[in-house]
């Protein structure tokens, strides 16, 4: 008897450190699982900091932010983060008949678009409807706004004239404006959600809204939106216009590309340093199966003709949704990863790039770290969106993100 309960003590106790022996397994599983847990939820504190210290440090320039991407927008199981519906509504302001007659005389094929040459207005208002919700938006009478667009119609109807007869190569394509923004937080942790509902519009109505819209702000910058939804979605007959905003990461050797923007484009004053690729999302970014907008065929294309860099792309991360106060143009920045190229090779190709003599005048890399990327602002010259896109980078750079 005495012999059994020693046998039953004995396994009593072997079970016990049998049991034990689990429960430190368990925890030397759980500890390096929760160390990581731990490290990403400061790390992810830290970026945000970073991000909203970036914002904070441009809310007197003319970048506003609208979302950013935690640490990017990304296709969260089976849903995206970044989404943007097909174009469906157009917004088509019609050119004065005498100058747009003259026009196609020097240059037939100057109205480069799909719809009907008819004026159109977002959801079916009349001209003096469109006039009277602008005029609330600008601050004006509906009388001096009637006034302003009348003669902003007439003056880049003028403009695109002078180009056509200048045999330019000056085209009124297809652009793509945003009717509406909505910012949604999804899950227990407010993955970022971001829906842009837009509408077709073209480059002479674009001109027209953005020439209207720097004429008021250059007198009264507080007609400028804030950084909300719901003061963004005001603006709407402003947004005509989205681009795509890229710096482009050579991964075998650790180095960002930025592009010096030509002097003489649109909204540019002098040569400055600028991102990598920056381009309008066009009428061939659009996706044949469901007709919404293709934002890897913008980046593809514009990396093609501004870059000539026609790789397979390793990697895109949409980072951030920002607009220019001035001109009131929307943004989507992406950090784009590319290998197995070099920037001798990249130069070779930016040489016989399609756009390079018209977009930029030079490239450079910068080595990606802070000290480099921040040096690199001190002693250069750059636009805001450069400025910007490399502080929101270096926010989530320090987690190790990219």
């Amino acid at each position: 008897m005495k012999k059994e309960k020693n046998e039953n003590y004995e396994e009593q106790i072997k079970e016990i450190f049998e049991l034990k022996d689990i429960v430190w397994f368990l925890i030397g599983m759980a500890v390096p699982f929760l160390w990581n847990l731990i490290k990403t939820i400061f790390q992810t504190m830290r970026m945000r900091r970073k991000i909203k210290k970036g914002d904070m440090e441009f809310a007197d320039k003319s970048i506003v932010s609208l979302a950013h991407g935690d640490p990017f927008f990304s296709n969260n199981n089976g849903k995206q983060e970044l989404r943007l519906d097909a174009p469906r509504e157009v917004f088509y302001i019609s050119m004065p008949e005498d100058i747009k007659n003259q026009i196609l005389e020097n240059k037939p094929n100057f109205f480069n678009t799909r719809w009907e040459k008819e004026e159109v207005f977002l959801d079916g208002r009349t001209e003096e409807e469109m006039l009277a919700e602008i005029a609330g938006v600008l601050g004006l009478t509906v009388e001096e706004t009637k006034e302003i667009y009348l003669e902003e119609k007439v003056n880049v109807a003028k403009f695109f004239l002078e180009k056509a007869k200048s045999g330019a190569p000056y085209f009124n394509g297809e652009m793509y404006g945003i009717k509406k923004f909505n910012d949604n937080r999804d899950g227990e942790f407010e993955r970022p959600g971001v829906d842009i509902h837009s509408y077709k519009t073209d480059y002479y109505t674009h001109r027209v809204m953005a020439a209207i819209y720097r004429r008021v702000y250059k007198s009264n910058p507080g007609i400028a939106p804030e950084n909300n939804p719901e003061s963004f979605n005001k603006m709407r007959y402003f947004l005509t216009s989205m681009g795509m905003n890229v710096l482009l990461y050579l991964k075998d050797e650790g180095k960002i590309v930025f592009a010096k923007r030509s002097g003489k484009l649109v909204n540019m004053s002098k040569p400055l340093w600028h991102v990598s690729m920056n381009e309008a999302i066009s009428i061939t970014d659009i996706s044949e199966s469901n007709g919404t907008i293709d934002l890897e065929k913008c980046i593809v294309r514009g990396l093609n003709e501004e870059l000539g860099l026609d790789d397979k792309i390793i990697n895109i991360d949409y980072s951030d949704v920002f607009f220019l106060k001035d001109p009131l143009e929307t943004g989507i920045s992406a950090f784009v990863t590319v290998n197995n190229r070099s920037f001798s090779d990249l130069k070779i190709l930016y040489s016989a790039a399609k756009d390079r003599e018209l977009e930029s005048e030079d490239l450079v890399t910068v080595k990606l770290n802070s000290m480099a990327l921040n040096d690199f602002m001190k002693k250069n010259e750059l636009t805001d969106a450069a400025q910007y896109l490399i502080k929101m980078l270096l926010a989530r750079h320090i987690k190790g993100s990219i």
